[in-house]
C-alpha cells in the first residue's frame, strides 16, 4: 500500500504522513526558530516564507471554505437588507411605542392584595 508523504517545509528530508503533519510541523517549528514561516491564514498546516505568503493567500484551496465558514449566506445583502427592515418595522410596531394611553393598572381593575391570614403561615395564628 503506497501513502503519499507531505515533505516538512522546515527540514526537506522530513517526509510526513498526512494524519501527523500538523504535529509534526508544531515540533519542527520550534526546533528550528532561525527559519521565519508565516502561518497561512486560511489552514494553519500552510507555512509559508513572507514573499511567497501574498501569492499563496490569493490560490489557497482552502481560502473558499474559510469564507463560506465566515459568510455562511451567499445572498449576503438581500439578507442583510431584510434583516434591517425588519428591524425597522419593530422599532414602529404598537408594542414599542411609548404612549400615555395603556395604564396597565386601569386594566386590572384593583390590586390584589395578600395578607397574612391568607398563606400557611397565617392559619397557623389564631383567629379571633
Amino acid at each position: 500500500m503506497s501513502e503519499t508523504y507531505i515533505t516538512c517545509p522546515y527540514n526537506p528530508s522530513h517526509q510526513i504522513l498526512p494524519h501527523r503533519y500538523a504535529v509534526h510541523i508544531t515540533k519542527c517549528a520550534v526546533q528550528h526558530p532561525d527559519i521565519k514561516l508565516l502561518i497561512c491564514p486560511f489552514n494553519s498546516k500552510h507555512r509559508l516564507r513572507e514573499e511567497e505568503m501574498a501569492k499563496h493567500k490569493i490560490e489557497c484551496p482552502d481560502r473558499v471554505t474559510f469564507e463560506k465558514k465566515m459568510n455562511p449566506i451567499d445572498v449576503g445583502a438581500s439578507r442583510h437588507d431584510d434583516f434591517a427592515s425588519r428591524s425597522r418595522s419593530r422599532s414602529r410596531s404598537p408594542l414599542n411605542k411609548d404612549s400615555d394611553e395603556d395604564n396597565w393598572d386601569d386594566e386590572v381593575g384593583s390590586k390584589p392584595s395578600f395578607h397574612a391570614e391568607n398563606t400557611k403561615l397565617g392559619g397557623l395564628r389564631k383567629k379571633n
